[in-house]
């Protein structure tokens, strides 16, 4: 990015969009900048730097100087910084060949001080390890990063509670900027939300990003993918119909008899899709048990085994569902340009009628404002925002509930319009 595009971005700036820059180009007033000219040590390097104000002429420095202090060979630390300090500093590397200096390559780095005093960077959460449930006993850590190596930020991690109250569990002031909540041994009263607070104390200003934890138990948490509830259906897929399939159930129950159903059944339990995929209806909790597909095929006058298959399937008892939410932006940005467009889309289960999915937006006060819902739909629902402003900047809310079983959860997305 040129100084001149830079200017241009910090002037388009001066109403909504302030808070939101690149916090690798930008700095206060009285901070610092650490440029590195990249180069080898037994390398020379001479300073030149192009002020922002191109009235001015540029200015060659012999370093080190009063304003530019020597961190190490060829590195150094611009401080303290003003507004007259935005510019362009150039790296002027030159290299002894035999009796004389000859030009090496040239690195340029960027800065801009802001007479505002508006600082901004966004929270970035990791889950090690990441997965969507974690068992009883395991251990997490939840790292928040703002922007490492300096000592520019407070970052806070907080547990909301049931009510959805802040529970501070972890801070850092003036830390390196990055703090690490671990939860050791978890139980199931560790799931929930975590709030990862990300504040800069200079200017009063801070955002936050969360991040769900769920503690596997027998009731709610589960792999939708093998868990049904009584009633409901279970499609098998064998193979392909160029094959003869046999399906073999074993109940979960291991004092219960083993039972083969070859390709051809098709009575009140289980119904044929077409030749080798069968839709296992009105379920309960006898059905539940391990389904294994053996396909065999003709070679000359010899049957011979293809390919075997197994589905697990639990019908629960209690009658409980769960799905996580998943939210996709298209395009994914972390910030939007005034008059563009992006869509939100949120996924339950796919190609299911069993969700109800509810977008919201958060207003200022943090309330939710209904936007787009779909009941006993296709499981994805898409909300579109045309022709972006700020006004659409801020948080918005995917809710996934299955009325059957009064169960929710929600997940959030941040759009950022600049």
């Amino acid at each position: 990015m040129s100084i001149h595009t830079a200017v241009q971005i910090i002037r388009s700036f001066h109403t909504d969009g302030i808070k939101y820059y690149d916090p690798s180009l930008y700095r206060l007033r009285g901070e610092w900048k650490v440029i590195n000219c990249d180069v080898y040590n037994w390398a020379s390097v001479s300073f030149v730097f192009s002020p922002v104000n191109k009235s001015e002429k540029p200015i060659k420095f012999h370093l080190p100087t009063k304003k530019i202090k020597l961190v190490s060979k060829n590195v150094y630390n611009v401080t303290p910084l003003a507004y007259k300090d935005s510019g362009q500093y150039i790296c002027n590397i030159c290299v002894l060949n035999t009796t004389r200096y000859t030009a090496g390559k040239i690195t340029r780095h960027n800065l801009f001080v802001l007479e505002e005093g508006k600082a901004y960077r966004e929270a970035e959460i990791q889950k090690r390890p990441n997965k969507a449930y974690y068992d009883i006993g395991s251990n997490v850590n939840l790292t928040c990063e703002a922007e490492k190596g300096t000592n520019l930020y407070k970052i806070i991690w907080y547990k909301l509670d049931s009510q959805g109250n802040l529970i501070e569990l972890k801070s850092a002031l003036n830390g390196p900027g990055i703090l690490t909540l671990t939860l050791n041994n978890v139980s199931t009263k560790d799931s929930g939300r975590y709030k990862c607070e990300v504040f800069r104390p200079q200017v009063n200003y801070y955002n936050s990003r969360f991040v769900s934890i769920n503690v596997k138990d027998a009731v709610k948490y589960y792999d939708p993918v093998i868990t049904r509830l009584p009633g409901e259906w279970k499609v098998i897929n064998c193979g392909a119909d160029w094959t003869d399939a046999i399906l073999e159930f074993t109940p979960i129950d291991a004092n219960a008899t083993t039972s083969s159903y070859r390709r051809y059944v098709d009575n009140e339990k289980i119904k044929r899709v077409s030749k080798n995929a069968f839709n296992i209806t009105r379920l309960t909790y006898n059905d539940s048990g391990d389904y294994l597909c053996a396909t065999t095929v003709m070679n000359g006058t010899e049957r011979i085994p293809w390919e075997m298959k197994r589905y697990n399937l639990i019908v629960l008892n209690e009658g409980k569902a769960f799905m996580k939410a998943k939210i996709q932006k298209k395009p994914n940005e972390a910030h939007y340009d005034n008059g563009s467009s992006v869509n939100l889309t949120c996924e339950a289960g796919k190609n299911t009628n069993l969700y109800k999915i509810i977008w919201y937006k958060l207003d200022s006060q943090g309330k939710s404002i209904k936007k787009k819902s779909a009941l006993n739909g296709p499981g994805i629902l898409t909300l579109t925002l045309n022709s972006l402003s700020a006004k659409d900047s801020g948080s918005y809310k995917c809710e996934v509930f299955r009325p059957q079983v009064n169960y929710y959860n929600s997940e959030f997305a941040r759009i950022n319009v600049q």
